[in-house]
């Protein structure tokens, strides 16, 4: 391409427009220098031909370094490179100036070049502008924030995912039958004797049909389809075969403990959603060393059946209300009639 500000010298009604050292430079070192010395020229030279110098030097396509090809958007889904915002017009009306910027989901990032360019789709290129990238991306500033704030509001639940994808299921399931039951889920066989319990830890959590019957025999006692929740979950899922199990979540202190204890709590149904206790279908110890201060910690265990209701509660609960405004006393007159009826 040839030095367009030649034939603009040669056509100006106003000589020395352009000096001759502006024009020099041009041909040596490229339109940037050259731009430089005659912003030099405006503002230190001849008055009356400053207005119409700044007036070219508002003209970007002036100043661009000739190059040839062509730069199409190339984008897939908003990600790729393409030009977005900050045109400015060409001499005429089929070409304009642009900013080419490296997008991600349609918000541009990076600034990979300044062009003069054809409006076609082509984008056949005719010069290159330098890049104020630090303007630019002040411009990408907000954007990109926006979306760096999208992804750590989200990393949380990213991370869950994560965890959740590589985490275990886990399932545990109470018995309370007084005969030993055979348990199938997600390909996997347990048994689980009179008024015990297992966990059963699955490839990952998910929906799993569970399967229960006695020792030796093909009669199902109950299946269910169940949740089954992470093994790292805060809460565990409960299958309590029949519903023939109560489970009794309370308290346990040591030492001189004076704080308040949270009000005991029974559960009772096939499928439970239990938060998850310190001493989970275990005895915690008798005795252990705690500061001056004493310390308490939760128990989660099989209430019925055992040596009998009675002793069991007693065993692990103070007297006072268990669920739903239900008396202790009222709460065991409730439950001993309708399991002794369909002990089979």
């Amino acid at each position: 391409m040839s030095n367009p500000l030649v034939d603009i010298m040669l056509e100006s009604a106003q000589p020395g427009l352009f000096p001759k050292d502006v024009l020099d430079l041009w041909e040596n070192e490229g339109p940037t220098e050259a731009r430089k010395e005659l912003v030099y020229h405006t503002y230190n030279g001849d008055p009356d031909l400053r207005v119409e110098r700044k007036r070219w030097l508002q003209a970007e396509w002036l100043w661009a370094t000739p190059v040839s090809g062509s730069a199409p958007d190339r984008t897939l889904l908003g990600t790729g490179l393409a030009f977005r915002g900050g045109r400015s017009p060409g001499p005429d009306d089929a070409t304009e100036i642009g900013n080419r910027w490296l997008s991600v989901l349609g918000l541009p990032v990076y600034p990979t070049g300044r062009y003069w360019v054809s409006k076609d789709p082509a984008r056949t290129l005719h010069g290159r502008l330098p890049v104020d990238r630090a303007l630019y991306l002040v411009g990408a500033a907000l954007p990109t924030m926006a979306v760096l704030w999208g992804i750590l509001l989200l990393l949380p639940d990213m991370a869950r995912f994560a965890l959740d994808s590589a985490e275990p299921g886990e399932l545990h399931i109470v018995n309370g039958y007084d005969r030993r039951l055979v348990v199938d889920v997600a390909g996997k066989t347990v048994e689980v004797g009179p008024s015990e319990w297992t966990a059963v830890r699955t490839d990952h959590p998910g929906a799993f049909t569970v399967t229960v019957k006695p020792r030796n025999s093909d009669e199902v006692l109950d299946s269910l389809n169940i949740d089954v929740g992470g093994a790292w979950d805060s809460s565990i899922t409960v299958f309590n075969p029949g519903g023939r199990a109560v489970l009794a979540r309370g308290w346990v202190a040591w030492g001189d403990y004076t704080g308040v204890l949270p009000d005991p709590v029974l559960h009772v149904g096939r499928l439970m959603e239990i938060e998850k206790a310190r001493y989970t279908f275990e005895e915690p110890p008798t005795s252990r060393l705690v500061d001056e201060d004493g310390e308490a910690a939760s128990q989660l265990l099989i209430a019925w059946p055992g040596a009998s209701l009675e002793e069991r509660l007693a065993g692990v609960f103070a007297k006072g209300t268990l669920q739903d405004s239900m008396t202790y006393e009222a709460f065991v007159a409730d439950a001993r009639e309708p399991m002794a009826a369909s002990t089979p």
